[in-house]
């Protein structure tokens, strides 16, 4: 039942392309959300922009 060190590498680059694929998606919902609504609060928009 053991496991070769190759497969425990593509696991874990798996496993780090996974996360940084959902980074990449929240900033991206986070960022069209800044851009696309006007309304936010002007303390938060200052936020974003720093």
């Amino acid at each position: 039942m053991g496991r070769e060190p190759l497969e425990f590498y593509r696991d874990a680059a798996g496993l780090y392309y996974t996360e940084i694929r959902d980074l990449i998606t929240s900033l991206h919902l986070l960022l069209r959300g800044v851009v696309l609504d006007q309304s936010l609060e002007d303390d938060i928009l200052v936020e974003f922009k720093k």
